[in-house]
């Protein structure tokens, strides 16, 4: 394998873990953009 084969895997792997990262954040969110002070999160009675 070239360097430019083992660069070009480790970006796309990088890619990939970070959508992947971001649907698992939007996933586990309450509501909203997932932040605590977010105005449109549920809020607990």
């Amino acid at each position: 394998m070239k360097p430019d084969d083992i660069i070009a895997i480790a970006v796309v792997a990088a890619c990939l873990l970070w959508v992947g990262w971001m649907a698992w954040r939007r996933l586990r969110a309450k509501g909203g953009c997932g932040c605590e002070h977010c105005p449109t999160a549920k809020r607990e009675p």
